[in-house]
C-alpha cells in the first residue's frame, strides 16, 4: 500500500504541474535557473571546429556522402549518362550515415521506382491526353511531398510517375525514360552501398564503448542531482532538466546501436549477447535512477541521517566505479545486499523505498562494471 500511495502522489504531483504549466505565476518557484546556468551565444564556429573530429558520426557521414557524390558525378561523365542528375540523386538520397539505415533507404529506393515503372505503363494507356497528364502530374506530386518522409518507398513509386508525366509533356513520350531511370537509380544503389562499406566505414559495434561511458557520466551527474533534491527540495531547474534530457538521449543512442547493429554484415556483428547484456543493463541503470527522480521530495531527516548518506554515497562510488575503468575494486567501498536490507529496518517507510532503489541502481552499475571487464572491445576492434 505504501508503494502504490508513492505511485499516487506522483501522479498528483504531475498533475498539478500540467494545471500550473498555463498559469502566469507559474515560473520562478518551480522551474529556476540557477546561478551557474549561463544562456549565452555559443560560437557556431567553435561549434563547428569541435564536430571536425574523425570519430564524430555526422563528420564521417558528411566526407563519405560528399566523396560518393564526386565519384557519381565522375561516372556520369566517363559513362555519358544522359540523365546523370538520377545517379547523383539516388545517391544523395540512399546514402544514410549507417549501414542499416543506407540498407533500408536502398531496398525503398529500388522497390519504389520498379513499383513506380510498373505502375507507368497502364497510366500512359489510359492518361493519352494532356489534361489529364496533368492532373496526374499535380496528384503525383502531392503524395510524393506527402508520403518522403513517413513512407519512403511509395514516395518513390509517385515521384516515378511525376517524372514520366514531365517527360511525357517535354517530349511526347514519357516510356522511354524509364530505362536510364532504372540503371541509373541502380548503379546509384551500388555505388551508395560500396561507399558506406568502404569509405570511413561506422560499424556500431566500434561505438558501443563511447555509448556506454555517456550513459554512465550522464547517469552519474543524473544521480547526483537527484540526492541533492532529497536533501534540499524538489526543483525543476534548467540544470536538472538538460541533465535528465542527456541521460536519455544517451540511453536511446545506444539502444538505436544495438538494433542498428542487427542489420550489419554478419562479420560485423561481434559479441552480440554481452553486447545486448550491457544494452539492458544500461537501460535498466537510467530506468532506476528515473525511478528515484519522479518521487524526490524533500527528506527532513535526510541531513542528520548518516546512513541515509553512506548509502547515497556508495551508490554513487558504484556508478563512479563502473564509468571509470581505470578505478580498481580496492578504490571504492561496496555494500552487499544483506546490508541494504538491513538498513531498511532503521529507517521510515519513505527512507526504506528509497534504500531500496539506491539497491538496484548499485547493483545494476555493478553488473555493467562485471561485463565491462569481461568484454575486451579493443580485441574484437583489430
Amino acid at each position: 500500500m505504501h508503494a502504490l500511495q508513492a505511485i499516487y502522489d506522483n501522479l498528483q504531483g504531475i498533475d498539478n504541474l500540467l494545471i500550473q504549466i498555463n498559469q502566469p505565476e507559474f515560473s520562478e518557484n518551480s522551474i529556476a535557473l540557477e546561478a551557474d546556468e549561463s544562456t549565452g551565444d555559443h560560437n557556431n564556429f567553435q561549434l563547428l571546429l569541435k564536430a571536425m573530429h574523425p570519430r564524430n558520426s555526422l563528420f564521417k557521414h558528411a566526407l563519405r556522402i560528399s566523396i560518393s557524390l564526386v565519384l557519381a558525378y565522375t561516372l556520369q561523365h566517363l559513362l555519358h549518362l544522359a540523365y546523370g542528375f538520377w545517379l547523383l540523386l539516388t545517391v544523395l538520397f540512399v546514402c544514410q550515415p549507417s549501414y542499416s539505415e543506407t540498407r533500408k533507404r536502398l531496398v525503398q529506393r529500388t522497390i519504389g521506382t520498379l513499383m513506380g515503372i510498373l505502375l507507368c505503363y497502364p497510366a500512359m494507356f489510359f492518361l493519352d491526353t494532356i489534361f489529364l497528364q496533368i492532373i496526374a502530374m499535380i496528384i503525383s506530386a502531392f503524395f510524393f511531398f506527402s508520403y518522403v518522409r513517413t513512407n519512403y518507398a511509395l514516395g518513390v513509386v509517385f515521384i516515378t510517375l511525376f517524372v514520366m508525366f514531365v517527360f511525357a509533356l517535354l517530349t511526347g513520350n514519357g516510356l522511354a525514360i524509364l530505362p536510364a531511370r532504372i540503371g541509373e537509380t541502380l548503379l546509384g544503389c551500388v555505388l551508395s552501398a560500396l561507399t558506406i562499406s568502404f569509405i570511413f566505414p561506422d560499424w556500431q559495434f566500434q561505438r558501443f564503448p563511447s555509448l556506454v561511458q555517456q550513459v554512465l557520466s550522464h547517469s552519474e551527474r543524473y544521480f547526483k542531482q537527484i540526492s541533492h533534491q532529497y536533501q534540499y527540495g524538489r526543483s525543476e531547474n534548467l540544470n536538472y532538466r538538460l541533465t535528465r534530457c542527456k541521460v536519455f538521449e544517451a540511453d536511446a543512442a545506444l539502444t538505436s546501436a544495438w538494433q542498428s547493429m542487427l542489420f550489419e554484415p554478419n562479420s560485423k556483428q561481434k559479441l552480440t549477447r554481452e553486447v545486448y547484456a550491457l544494452v539492458n543493463r544500461c537501460d535498466a541503470l537510467v530506468s532506476y535512477i528515473a525511478a528515484l527522480a519522479s518521487h524526490r521530495h524533500k527528506i527532513d531527516s535526510f541531513k542528520d541521517s548518516a546512513l541515509l548518506h553512506d548509502l547515497v554515497n556508495t551508490t554513487l562510488q558504484q556508478i563512479t566505479w563502473a564509468s571509470n575503468s581505470q578505478l580498481k575494486d580496492t578504490d571504492i567501498n561496496t555494500i552487499s545486499i544483506e546490508e541494504f536490507d538491513s538498513y531498511k529496518t532503521k529507517l521510515s517507510k519513505n527512507e526504506g523505498l528509497i534504500v531500496e532503489q539506491l539497491r538496484l541502481i548499485a547493483f545494476t552499475a555493478l553488473d555493467i562494471k562485471i561485463l565491462l571487464q569481461k568484454v575486451d572491445f579493443n580485441t574484437q576492434n583489430t
